[in-house]
């Protein structure tokens, strides 16, 4: 008895579980290890990140003494299960410092995606949107998930 106790909660739990892992549409959650940009936008970034950030955050992307990096563990461990809406807008409404806003919302996102070339992350076939609303639906997460 006890044991069909147990199987009726892990049928009933099992589908909510899934659920968690799906968005709206049904489709899996996509992540940043799904490849989310594509090199061109990262060489785009390059160019706009070494312009406009690289005065604090180094050009090798690990900060200095008045900013911090946007590589490395202690940048993972402050954007690690959130999702990439919500780093593109601290970076359009706090990025340059005092000139907050000065880039476009396709300059934002190409330093964004050197950003996350420079984490290690993959390229992808389809470039990274300026759009919030999309960028809401990829997770940052540092571990790469088994496929």
């Amino acid at each position: 008895m006890r044991v069909l106790q147990i199987m009726g909660i892990v049928l009933l739990v099992l589908p909510a579980l899934e659920a968690v892992a799906q968005t709206n549409d049904g489709d899996v959650e996509r992540t940043i290890w799904d490849g989310v940009y594509v090199e061109a936008q990262a060489e785009r970034g390059a160019s706009i990140y070494q312009a406009n950030c690289e005065i604090c955050h180094a050009a090798n992307m690990r900060g200095g003494p008045g900013a911090r990096g946007v590589v490395g563990l202690a940048f993972q461990f402050l954007w690690k299960d959130k999702n990439l809406g919500e780093l593109f807008n601290a970076m359009r409404t706090k990025m340059p410092p005092g000139q907050p806003g000065a880039l476009t919302d396709q300059e934002y996102v190409d330093v964004l995606s050197v950003i996350l070339r420079g984490n290690g992350l993959p390229a992808a076939t389809a470039e990274l949107p300026a759009d919030r609303a999309q960028l809401d639906e990829i997770f940052i997460i540092w571990e790469k998930p088994p496929h």
